[in-house]
């Protein structure tokens, strides 16, 4: 069984260190256990349409999420270090993509300078994270 669902709409985009958040956000959330981030948020600023897809799958007798969250941006994400996605979509609902624990998500980049006309001049995020609970409802501290 594949259950996919998309976010309405993304109001904002941000990263924070996965070495700075909770242990075991995914555990938590499945246990139904409020999420609190604490960690410094650094902010994203993009443009066009920031997407966030979350599939659910049945695998080995358990269930696993992949969300996909794709993005175009001028912020260069660090590279030397893994990082969690903080989303606000526009009702104002914050969750949480990454952990603090490996497997972390995976960042696909994708650099263009577009045409005179009308592409924009920026960098395409395809950033994936599969885990038992991928797209975690949280609050900011």
């Amino acid at each position: 069984m594949n259950t996919p669902f998309a976010l309405p709409g993304i109001k904002s985009l941000a990263y924070v260190f996965s070495d700075n958040l909770n242990n075991n956000i995914a555990m938590q959330a499945v246990a139904k256990m409020p999420i609190v981030i604490f960690a410094p948020l650094n902010p994203i600023a993009f443009t066009g349409e920031c997407t966030c897809i979350v599939e659910n799958t049945n695998e080995n007798n358990g269930s696993a999420e992949t969300a996909t969250l794709t993005f175009q941006s001028q912020v260069e994400l660090p590279e030397d270090h893994p990082v969690a996605f903080v989303i606000t979509d526009v009702m104002d609902r914050t969750y949480i993509l990454g952990a603090k624990e490996a497997p972390y998500p995976q960042i696909g980049v994708s650099k263009g300078f577009g045409l005179p006309e009308a592409d924009p001049n920026a960098i395409s995020y395809e950033i994936k994270y599969q885990s038992i609970k991928a797209l975690v409802a949280c609050s900011l501290a």
